[in-house]
């Protein structure tokens, strides 16, 4: 049934991650079909009004989004005009999927995060959102919020820092790492000889990105 799917949801705009092109989605779309058995439907935010005509997954947000600031269009899925409701499953688009990831899926808490990979940031308390679960239309206050506050949270204390504006928003999340340890896994610090056993996501974050990695287990997975 349509109501027992999650929706797994990416984005591309222009003023952010466009250079990644359509070829980004077109992998992680074949990388979430290849490693998930939970039923699931995908949804790309973009503000590309040709990327909308070529397929309906693509789906248009205001143009003003990302204008504002570049960071705004990850909130924007917690908007009441983003439609989302349910489970929803964001995945940012320079990760790299190497195995199953239902438990990902499965998860049916608050809200699940990114948790520092180096233990010594843990105390910073950030959230990561390179992979991010929640319920849709129960988030709505974190966009409101933000688009209430650009300036606020694009300059000054928080320099368009995510990870430290959901820390301060949220009022309870989980970490992957916590509840699925080795499953979540960053391509800075632990794949430096490969894909460690178990992993089922990389992480990207920073230099370089997939595209700029030639690892032949890059060109297995990603794809």
């Amino acid at each position: 049934m349509e109501n027992d799917k999650i929706t797994i949801v990416t984005m591309l705009y222009n003023n952010w991650c466009d250079n990644y092109g359509e070829s980004y989605v077109s992998k992680i779309i074949n990388m979430i079909k290849r490693n998930i058995t939970v039923p699931y439907k995908f949804v790309c935010f973009t503000d590309r009004d040709d990327l909308c005509s070529n397929h309906d997954y693509f789906v248009r947000m205001p143009s003003d989004v990302a204008a504002m600031w570049k960071r705004l269009p990850k909130f924007y899925m917690h908007s009441s005009n983003a439609g989302l409701d349910g489970r929803v499953l964001f995945f940012d688009l320079d990760i790299i999927i190497v195995d199953n990831i239902d438990i990902f899926a499965k998860y049916n808490g608050h809200f699940c995060g990114v948790a520092p990979h180096m233990r010594s940031n843990r105390k910073t308390g950030h959230i990561g959102g390179s992979v991010l679960s929640f319920v849709g239309g129960t988030t709505g206050y974190l966009w409101d919020e933000v688009y209430s506050n650009v300036e606020k949270y694009s300059n000054g204390k928080y320099q368009g820092n995510e990870r430290f504006i959901l820390r301060d928003l949220l009022d309870n999340s989980d970490y992957w790492q916590d509840l699925y340890p080795k499953k979540l896994v960053s391509y800075k610090f632990n794949c430096k000889c490969g894909v460690p056993n178990g992993a089922s996501i990389i992480q990207f974050h920073g230099r370089p990105r997939p595209h700029e990695v030639n690892a032949e287990w890059v060109k297995e997975h990603w794809r």
